[in-house]
C-alpha cells in the first residue's frame, strides 16, 4: 500500500501529460480555424464569382445586341416607309 499514492501520483501526471498533449493540438487548430474558415469560403464563393462573371458577359453581349438592332430599326426608320405605301 505505501506504492499507492506513488502509483496514483503516476497515473495523474499521465493523465496530465495526455491533457497538455490535447491542449496543444487544440491551440494548434484554433490558430488555423481562421485559414480553414477563409479557404472554406473562397471554395463556396468561386462558383458564385464565376457564375457572375457569365452573367456580366452575357450581359455585355446582349446590350451590344440591342444597340446593334437599334441601330438597324433607325436605319430603316430614315429610309422611309415602302414606295407602295408611299403612293398608298
Amino acid at each position: 500500500m505505501a506504492d499507492d499514492p506513488h502509483h496514483q501520483l503516476e497515473a495523474t501526471q499521465a493523465q496530465l501529460a495526455v491533457a497538455q498533449e490535447q491542449l496543444t493540438q487544440l491551440d494548434a487548430l484554433l490558430r488555423e480555424l481562421p485559414e480553414i474558415f477563409e479557404r472554406k469560403f473562397q471554395q463556396r464563393l468561386q462558383p458564385l464569382l464565376e457564375r457572375q462573371a457569365h452573367l456580366l458577359e452575357d450581359n455585355q453581349q446582349l446590350r451590344q445586341q440591342l444597340r446593334q438592332l437599334t441601330a438597324s430599326t433607325a436605319d430603316v426608320r430614315r429610309l422611309g416607309p415602302p414606295q407602295d405605301q408611299a403612293a398608298a
